[in-house]
């Protein structure tokens, strides 16, 4: 049956929640912009890049891997907390994989590594999807054909397209 959870807000309304998810959004965005840019952001890409060289003048690198985890499972974990007071229900329906699937492919198409990448995705398959709702539950499969020729003719995604020297 799930679990009952009381909303944010004492009336329900799409929009509220619509602007409270925009408002952290935009705060996780400008949170991992800054953090992306300062000397710890530094060391992330260092041990992203070349975890033996970064290792070797000093970059503590399973600490810097372990403090990516955890941002990374935090967000999640707000996001998923955030969706579980608009959905008002707590349920192990929630997470199919269909859903998992979509999020991967949204962070495939965009491109991995980037900020914008997976909000490119994320705009690009929700188009993609009002456009091929007439599949109905085939939609899976043409999200899986995009996502197969984005690996094989963009493994860098959209946004490593537009690095990619001719």
């Amino acid at each position: 049956m799930g679990l009952a959870v009381p909303g944010f807000f004492q009336n329900y309304s799409k929009t509220n929640y619509y602007y409270l998810f925009l408002l952290v959004t935009l705060l996780i965005i400008f949170g991992l912009k800054a953090l992306i840019q300062s000397d710890m952001g530094l060391r992330f890409r260092a041990v992203m890049d070349d975890e033996i060289a970064a290792a070797s003048v000093g970059v503590p690198t399973t600490r810097i891997r372990v403090f990516a985890f955890t941002i990374s499972s935090a967000i999640a974990g707000l996001a998923g907390a955030l969706y579980a007071h608009y959905m008002m229900l707590i349920s192990p329906d929630m997470a199919s994989l269909a859903q998992m699937f979509l999020i991967l492919a949204m962070t495939m198409i965009g491109g991995m590594g980037t900020i914008a990448g997976p909000i490119v995705g994320a705009i690009l398959l929700e188009v993609l999807s009002e456009q091929i709702r007439s599949f109905g539950e085939y939609h899976i499969l043409v999200f899986g054909v995009v996502a197969l020729l984005m690996v094989r003719f963009a493994p860098e995604g959209l946004l490593g397209l537009k690095r990619r020297p001719q």
